[in-house]
Formats: C-alpha cells, sequence, structure tokens
C-alpha cells in the first residue's frame, strides 16, 4: 500500500461550468484605460487564501460572485494549490479573458513547524503589454 498523498483530479466538466456559473461580470466602464482590480477571498473548505489581481479588457468581475465562485469549490476543491490557481487562472481566462491577470494562492499555516506554501501563476493577452501598470503591483 503506497503512503505518497493523492492529488485531487482536475474539476469535471460540470464541476467547472457550475463554478463558472458564479461569476458574474458587467462591461468594463472604461475600457479604454489600463488600470488594476483587485480581489481576494477564501477557499472555505481547505483555506486557502486567494488574492486575484487583473486588468480589465471588456469585462469586469463583480466582488460578490467572486466571493460566490471561491465558495463553489467545496470538498472537492483541489488539494494542490498549484491545480487550484491553475483552475481559478482559466476560469478567468475563459469567463471575463482580462488583459492580464495574476492569482496568488496560499495554502494555511500547517502549524507551529511548517510554513505557509504560496503559487502564483499569471497570464496575459497577446501582445498586451503596460510596465508601467504592472510596476505598481506587489507580490502580497
Amino acid at each position: 500500500m503506497s503512503t505518497e498523498p493523492t492529488a485531487s483530479a482536475p474539476a469535471s466538466g460540470t464541476d467547472r461550468a457550475l463554478r463558472r456559473t458564479r461569476l458574474e461580470f458587467q462591461g468594463n466602464p472604461r475600457s479604454n484605460l489600463d488600470y488594476i482590480v483587485m480581489l481576494e477571498g477564501r477557499v472555505a473548505h481547505h483555506g486557502h487564501y486567494v488574492h486575484l489581481t487583473y486588468v480589465p479588457d471588456k469585462l469586469v468581475l463583480g466582488a460578490e460572485s467572486f466571493e460566490a465562485y471561491l465558495a463553489a469549490f467545496g470538498a472537492d476543491a483541489p488539494l494542490m494549490i498549484e491545480q487550484l490557481a491553475f483552475d481559478i487562472l482559466d476560469d478567468l481566462n475563459n469567463e471575463i479573458v482580462p488583459r492580464w491577470v495574476q492569482v496568488i494562492v496560499t495554502a494555511p499555516h500547517g502549524g507551529p513547524s511548517v510554513r505557509p506554501q504560496k503559487v502564483i501563476v499569471e497570464d496575459r493577452q497577446p501582445n498586451w503589454d503596460n510596465p508601467r501598470i504592472l510596476a505598481h503591483l506587489r507580490v502580497p
């Protein structure tokens, strides 16, 4: 019998589709400008902290819907925070198509001798670059 931990499988298409329905968005009021939007929340089941930063294109994500979206990750949420970060990135890229997006997932402390783990993933639209706006960002 193996004693190695098992990682949860990526969400099925049905789980992903249901989760994505919780993301509500509206038109970007200033789509001709680059600006930064930051949202934070927790995946309650595992306690993972999620920090979302993005530069919107045509759509802006509703803050309340981001909380509802994170709540949709139940007991089947990926145990590996890398997979969770990529699931969130994929969902946002498919639903709001930001110009640039960064997802940071931090696993909670596992005790006094275990340090939290942090994973940072990001993506951008082809040919988009605005180093001046991104210079305002720091990794939390």
